[in-house]
């Protein structure tokens, strides 16, 4: 062999004894001094002498053990699968907490919190003192115990302003004298070790405070001819004599301070007291990395025993830098590495989640770099810190998963006359199969049982605004819906607090329908031939013709019932100034009767082709047409409810001023709090048993019942949080940060961090429906994996209602898979795979058109560095990823949700 090292020594002989050892039960063990033995369990002894005479120069010893004996039972800890009947077992001379096996941690009332760093200058002990402040202000009693014994600091942050507790003795001082007794900690004041803060100014007034256990005095004084190192040097942090002496430590903090957290500060690197603090104390852990290649090597190192561990942590990327292309620059190299390094070694294979994932465990929290932390030697900047970024204050971050922790218990007992599934039932029902707006509000009732009434709506009452913009699904037609159903459109009104005595006297027609009265797609069709002005003519006789009807009078024109003899009308020249002298007179008689008329259009993506940009030439011509009839007739108005991607891609500039039109038009956008209303509001409506509302009550969520509008939930952020909290659980699944709320976000977001009303209301259908077919038992009311399974269907309706709003990108839906079926990918390997899909279709549009598209409407997101060069690289959000049939990059990702029919055939 050529170098035979180590590594290669162990790598030939896990290649090579398989062959040899069979399905005979073996394990090979490196002892301290880097030598192996190989036992096997009852073997022959041909197999001892097979193996004694190839591998002697490797092996040492090869040894016969039977099934149950002691060294058996010894080697079952701490092995690793070699194959299904061969294991390495290793043996370790130092480092040996990291590799302990007695994982039974002391059993105390407070959670341990513990702050560890692979190198210094991470702002590790600045975070865990500025947390424990957050956590005092909310009224916490916080133990800060400073562990990082080789160079202690914590204490010194408070010294200057407080110099008398420089004389108090700290953790190494307990250790040596608790060792001195004969571990009788009885014998102990442990008031001689710490020292309190609870002035308001820094801990608030809900009664917190913080006891900090520093190291050791600092005051420079020796005692009894001992400086620090003498005493460090004395204490002795590993298993010995069946205890080990921190966990007496611990115990009595924990009996005679009650605190509600102790917080660890832990040495930095790799050394025996953080893999102690780590595995045997830390109830949650919160890791300090920073991107570059030194730190990223120290997670690598360290991620495979944080999962052995099998404790909760998170990841700080700290301090992020100041100037904002090398900040951006930092947090990509963490996050490539990270997402690699957890990828590789942490996550299962069929749970790899989307390296942007906020809520995924490689997603770390950032603290951004502060001149006030560079020199923290008082109480003043450490009350800046506290109060810089506001709600993104990341010290109230970390402050905000500690109390969660604290909490993490699953739903509380509810009223005896609550009905789980009957929510469940509910929820199932919020959506049909197609969520289709056209579909869901046929009838006042429906209205009243699906349409959430927002206060914001009244823009839809707004004379000034005639244009209405949203994306597919965002709820264009639902609004139109509201305005055909005159009765509860006013309702809607009244609601939404607008002028309601002109309401009174307001009638919605309709423009544009789908229905047989209007003119047909074929119909639209025929209008190729037409030139601007008679499109424009077009739209007026079917005004006229409307609003002729609703006022029970004729048309100064005769008009066949036959709609495609429109077209033929529209080619007189002199038709459109007939109507307009025809509509000037509705319009005055309208206004001396007090009287108006609004006018609404919808299905202008369904009803017109965009073949030879017919359907942008038909839209330009209706809103060129209102443009000019806002201001001309004062008791005539309209709502447009039109696509937003039709708006700006094929309306052609020239047909009316696109930045005169933006006065009068209104995007409909929704924010988180909303949708989740929306949910509640069809949950609540579908339940006939009212356990829903019983739930809500229990939960303190007050529910308006409004007549005409049916229930109107209008709850805040926390109380959508403690609702889902309820549902799923603190967390969804093992996801340490996946708090359910965030997950929602994280999940079913777009790239610019949009969520569409339709996702929303599948995600949760879809998912009760899942939760109705699953008889595992479950410790809430909903198991987060049948959400998270949902999101397959989830993601194909999105993708669906793409495919539909931008057809010249349906090669690229429909073939990106096959050029490149994993993201994150290179700029490169993407262009490349969309030249090619291109080229072998009709598409129009050149791959850096392409892209850029993607990247505009949310389904790409670009960023420009990663930790090999500094070249483009996209990913892809779970919206869309399980529709166009992907995969995130990694090891057999997400290999549950895409192979299911393959899995079913194999068994």
């Amino acid at each position: 062999m050529n170098n035979p090292s180590f590594e290669n020594i162990l790598n030939l002989l896990k290649e090579q004894l398989p062959s040899i050892i069979g399905n005979n039960e073996a394990y090979l063990v490196s002892d301290v001094f880097l030598r192996f033995t190989l036992y096997i369990v009852s073997p022959s002894n041909e197999l001892i002498s097979q193996v004694q005479t190839k591998f002697n120069t490797w092996i040492k010893e090869v040894e016969s053990i039977e099934q149950n004996d002691f060294l058996h039972q010894d080697l079952q800890m701490g092995k690793i699968s070699i194959t299904d009947t061969l294991f390495f077992v290793n043996r370790h001379s130092e480092k040996l907490n990291w590799f302990i096996e007695d994982s039974e941690k002391p059993s105390l009332n407070a959670k341990i919190i513990a702050f560890y760093s692979f190198k210094g200058g991470l702002g590790r002990t600045t975070a865990l003192v500025l947390t424990a402040i957050q956590l005092a202000r909310q009224g916490k009693k916080i133990a800060l115990v400073d562990f990082d014994l080789e160079a202690p600091g914590l204490a010194s942050l408070f010294l200057i302003d407080y110099p008398q507790y420089s004389k108090v003795n700290g953790v190494v001082d307990f250790l040596l004298d608790l060792s001195v007794n004969e571990f009788n900690q009885e014998n102990l004041d442990l008031a001689s070790y710490y020292f309190t803060i609870n002035q308001q100014d820094i801990v608030g007034t809900n009664n917190g405070e913080l006891v900090i256990f520093p190291a050791t005095r600092t005051d420079f004084e020796r005692t009894n001819g001992l400086n620090y190192i003498d005493k460090l040097s004395k204490v002795n942090l590993q298993y010995n004599d069946s205890h080990y002496v921190a966990d007496y430590l611990f115990s009595t903090i924990d009996e005679k301070i009650q605190p509600d957290y102790i917080l660890i500060d832990t040495r930095t690197g790799v050394n025996d007291i953080g893999g102690l603090i780590l595995h045997r104390y830390a109830d949650l852990s919160f890791l300090f990395f920073y991107g570059n290649q030194q730190n990223m090597f120290g997670l690598d190192s360290v991620v495979e025993k944080l999962k052995y561990f099998n404790s909760r942590f998170y990841l700080i990327n700290s301090p992020t830098p100041r100037e904002e292309q090398t900040r951006q620059e930092e947090i990509h190299y963490f996050l490539e590495n990270s997402y690699q390094i957890f990828s590789d070694l942490f996550y299962e294979n069929s749970s790899i989640p989307d390296q942007y994932d906020e809520t995924a465990d490689h997603y770390p929290i950032h603290i951004p770099y502060s001149d006030t932390a560079t020199l923290l030697n008082n109480t003043r900047k450490l009350k800046i810190l506290l109060e810089e970024g506001g709600k993104e204050n990341p010290y109230q971050k970390i402050a905000n998963y500690i109390l969660a922790e604290k909490s993490d218990t699953n739903v509380d007992d509810e009223p005896t006359n609550f009905d789980e599934n009957e929510l469940i039932k509910a929820m199932s029902k919020i959506i049909d199969s197609s969520a289709a707006s056209e579909n869901e509000f046929k009838t006042e009732t429906d209205l009243v049982k699906k349409f959430y009434p927002r206060k914001d709506y009244r823009f839809i009452f707004d004379r000034s605004k005639f244009l209405i913009l949203g994306e597919k699904g965002a709820g264009k037609t639902a609004l139109y819906a509201v305005l055909t159903h005159n009765d509860y459109a006013k309702e809607l009104a009244k609601y939404c607090e607008t002028n309601t005595q002109e309401l009174q006297s307001t009638a919605w027609i309709k423009g544009l329908d789908d229905s047989e009265e209007f003119p047909s797609e074929t119909n639209f069709k025929n209008l190729q031939d037409l030139t601007d002005t008679q499109l424009r003519n077009y739209w007026l006789l079917l005004l006229g013709k409307e609003v002729a009807k609703s006022n029970s009078e004729r048309l100064p024109i005769s008009i066949s019932d036959s709609l495609p003899k429109l077209k033929t009308l529209a080619m007189d020249n002199s038709i459109g100034e007939r109507i307009e002298e025809y509509l000037q007179d509705i319009n005055n008689k309208l206004r001396q009767e007090g009287r108006y008329l609004s006018v609404i259009y919808d299905y202008l993506d369904r009803k017109l082709t965009d073949e030879n940009n017919l359907r942008g030439r038909l839209v330009g011509a209706l809103l060129s047409l209102w443009y000019e009839y806002h201001n001309r007739f004062s008791n005539i108005k309209t709502k447009i409810f039109l696509r937003e991607d039709i708006y700006d891609r094929e309306i052609p500039s020239g047909v009316t001023d696109k930045v005169k039109l933006d006065n009068f038009k209104q995007n409909i956008d929704w924010n988180q709090i909303q949708l989740l209303d929306m949910v509640w509001k069809r949950i609540i409506e579908q339940d006939e048993t009212k356990s829903v509302i019983q739930f809500l009550q229990k939960n303190d969520c007050e529910i308006q019942r409004i007549d005409g509008l049916g229930y109107v939930p209008l709850l805040n952020e926390d109380q959508h949080t403690k609702l889902l909290e309820k549902l799923f659980g603190k967390r969804m699944g093992s996801n340490n940060k996946a708090f359910p709320y965030n997950w929602i976000e994280q999940h079913i977001s777009d790239t610019h961090k949009h969520i569409q009303p339709r996702s929303i209301l599948n995600l949760f259908g879809i998912g009760a429906k899942n939760q109705l077919l699953d008889n595992t038992q479950k410790n809430t009311i909903i198991r987060p994996r049948n959400f998270e399974d949902a999101m397959a269907d989830v993601s194909k309706n999105r993708v669906r209602d793409l495919v539909e709003e931008y057809p010249q990108l349906n090669a690229v839906f429909e073939k990106l898979r096959t050029k490149n079926d994993k993201f994150p990918i290179t700029e490169k390997a993407l262009s490349q795979a969309i030249q090619e899909i291109i080229s072998t279709s009709n598409a129009t549009m050149a791959s850096d058109e392409v892209i850029d598209k993607l990247v505009g409407i949310g389904v790409l997101y670009e960023y420009k560095f990663n930790k090999k060069t500094t070249g483009i690289r996209y990913h892809i959000p779970d919206l869309y990823l399980f529709g166009l049939g992907l995969s995130r990059k990694g090891p057999g990702a997400h290999k549950a949700m895409f192979d299911k029919n393959r899995k079913r055939s194999r068994n």
